[in-house]
């Protein structure tokens, strides 16, 4: 070994070693960021595309993690059609107001913004509709953790992850969350209750309609319109927008009858709601051909003829009746899904853990955050080794 080499192996983990890590001081200005563009844009028309910012950053934090969370999107692949000017946005406050010099990454920063999307979205809760006596709003449990490293093209790549098929089966859905983000049935189950958040749109999926309205409200909304008492009568339908050249082939989805074609509806005004295959699989036992057309004609006009889904009806039967139970689930379940990557790791923390060196006030947006005491004595240690390497190979 050369001491030359010595020199760069000393200064490589000098570099590391100094490294900042997130504080409370650097989380709190960060969730007040976030929180500031949810409520400066939810149902307020100052940003069209993300009239419901709590929707997009949910959708924006899957989307980060298939492969690993790592700060990265790619707007060629169009399973992430629709985020882009919601990336932007939260990029433009990343940067803007210098979290990465604060140890923070954009990885990071994407999953916080998840976090607290679902907090402002729970708090959102029609409490008249929860059973007397209950606790509402109800808030998932979720712990915040930094380490995350992003792409070395953060924020975009050219890289192609996959995401889950939505006119698979439930044996897809179920293998595809438990290979990719270490998911358990009832996780998977729990996770796919983001549905509750956000619309289809046919420009960004070739589905259109919304699974749960009011689409800015985060609770068991999903489960109570997919369940619909246990005899909700879903119908298959085919949608095909000839204009798209991203979507021109049919797709098909399962839609509730609104007013004018069989019964009031369970959304906004009676209108009529949508479920994919993907989540209707959780429900019943259905078939669908490598198009998404249900190859059961009788199940695929009406939902209630096909066999219930014997790994997960129930589980969709007691998130539908039960707010608290649902809650409990997804909390653990989209921790699991932000910290994609890091499974198994000691590589995340708090920022609880980071203890200051100095007693210094909260830090303002321009000012950074000092280093954790743990950082310096990590540096001392590494400081040690390389000496000791640079003496004995020297």
């Amino acid at each position: 070994m050369s001491s030359s080499f010595c020199v760069v192996f000393l200064f490589s983990y000098l570099s590391l070693a100094f490294s900042q890590s997130v504080t409370v001081e650097t989380e709190a200005r960060a969730i007040a960021d976030i929180n500031a563009f949810i409520a400066n844009n939810t149902n307020t028309g100052n940003q069209p595309e993300i009239n419901n910012p709590a929707a997009k950053l949910v959708r924006l934090a899957f989307h980060d993690c298939p492969g690993g969370c790592d700060g990265c999107l790619n707007f060629e692949n169009p399973e992430n059609n629709g985020l882009m000017e919601t990336y932007t946005i939260i990029n433009g406050i990343f940067d803007r107001n210098g979290y990465a010099a604060e140890g923070m990454s954009r990885a990071d920063f994407v999953a916080l913004a998840g976090v607290i999307a679902i907090e402002a979205a729970s708090m959102r809760q029609d409490c008249r509709m929860m059973p007397p006596n209950s606790t509402c709003p109800l808030v998932p449990t979720m712990t915040l953790k930094y380490g995350r490293r992003d792409c070395q093209t953060s924020p975009r790549t050219d890289d192609i992850e996959p995401f889950p098929v939505a006119h698979g089966d439930l044996s897809h859905v179920l293998m595809y969350f438990r290979d990719n983000m270490n998911m358990s049935t009832r996780e998977t189950v729990a996770i796919i209750g983001a549905h509750s958040l956000g619309t289809t749109r046919l420009q960004n999926s070739g589905f259109r309609g919304p699974w749960a309205p009011p689409t800015d409200r985060f609770d068991n909304g999903f489960y109570r319109i997919l369940f619909g008492g246990g005899n909700a009568r879903w119908m298959q339908e085919e949608v095909n927008d000839t204009r798209s050249s991203v979507f021109p082939d049919s797709r098909y989805q399962w839609t509730r009858p609104g007013p004018g074609n069989g019964g009031p509806g369970p959304g906004n005004g009676g209108g009529p709601v949508i479920m994919l295959n993907s989540d209707m699989a959780l429900l019943r036992d259905i078939d669908p051909d490598s198009d998404g057309r249900e190859s059961n004609a009788s199940c695929r006009m009406n939902s209630n003829n096909c066999e219930e889904s014997m790994l997960t009806f129930n589980m969709v039967r007691e998130f539908a009746m039960n707010n608290s139970a649902f809650i409990e689930a997804f909390g653990p379940a989209f921790q699991k899904l932000i910290e994609t990557g890091y499974h198994g790791t000691n590589a995340l923390y708090t920022a609880e853990e980071v203890v200051p060196t100095s007693s210094s006030p909260m830090p303002t947006p321009t000012e950074s955050s000092t280093p954790s005491a743990g950082v310096g004595l990590k540096a001392v240690l590494l400081l040690t080794l390389s000496l000791f390497v640079l003496a004995v190979f020297a």
